[in-house]
């Protein structure tokens, strides 16, 4: 069953309500007739998922359509180097780039201590040797603070903002980004991915006030649904706009 499933959403176009039968169809079936996770191939590199999970469903059902537009603009456009993945959840991204720039080294930052242990499974069972995971939140101070989980079956959901956030929450540690650059010795990043649910201003305020401008990102793809002032910090940090997916923005440097 799962496999079948699987296979009707791998065939599935990349068309507005045809794409849809994965999430409105497929994933309850799977959900109600063969549940749980599983090891499976996503583009070319392994994954743990569970199709009871937003992201890990897409990814199960139907990888290439996930970020589509954003992952050829990394490819057409961004040269190997030094990538962040903030906000790795089970680490599509991460994967992503280490299997297709594998001269090139990628930070793969999580909050949640249980998502932070699947990606770093996922990692593992890749054998990738550039990906290196550290699991905490980032943010504009350091310290431990509340993460506020998503249980609606979207733990990509999970944020910091208490602005965002609602019910159940933990604890966890919470660095400054432009600290632990610092102390990985990151002198240039080529590309950020980054997607914290609400913190992402926060994050790029510490670059600008706390990080060498010589050293911010070349390219960053972003959700900037939960920062509307976001924008108007990029383009005083000398970004500007150069493409859109569904749910995120690419912007580069001038």
């Amino acid at each position: 069953m799962r496999k079948l499933l699987r296979l009707v959403g791998r065939g599935l176009p990349d068309i507005k309500y045809v794409r849809s039968i994965a999430t409105r169809i497929l994933r309850p079936l799977h959900n109600r007739f063969a549940p749980g996770s599983d090891i499976v191939n996503v583009l070319g590199f392994r994954m743990e998922l569970n199709p009871a999970e937003c992201v890990d469903s897409a990814l199960w059902f139907t990888p290439d359509h996930y970020d589509r537009v954003e992952r050829q603009y990394v490819l057409d456009k961004v040269p190997a180097g030094i990538f962040l993945d903030v906000g790795a959840n089970v680490g599509f991204w991460s994967l992503f780039l280490a299997s297709r720039f594998k001269n090139s080294t990628i930070f793969a930052v999580e909050a949640n201590p249980r998502t932070f242990e699947v990606l770093t499974k996922n990692i593992s069972i890749n054998g990738f040797d550039n990906v290196t995971a550290i699991g905490c939140g980032v943010g504009k101070e350091c310290g431990t603070f509340p993460l506020f989980l998503n249980e609606t079956g979207n733990r990509g959901g999970d944020t910091l903002s208490p602005d965002v956030g609602k019910g159940a929450s933990i604890e966890v540690p919470v660095q400054r980004l432009s600290d632990i650059l610092r102390e990985k010795q990151v002198k240039k990043i080529e590309f950020m991915k980054i997607d914290i649910e609400g913190m992402e201003s926060a994050v790029f305020e510490d670059l600008r006030d706390n990080f060498p401008s010589a050293a911010w990102p070349k390219v960053i793809c972003v959700e900037t649904v939960f920062c509307p002032d976001l924008p108007s910090i990029l383009a005083t940090m000398g970004y500007a706009k150069r493409a859109s997916g569904r749910e995120n923005s690419i912007y580069a440097r001038n």
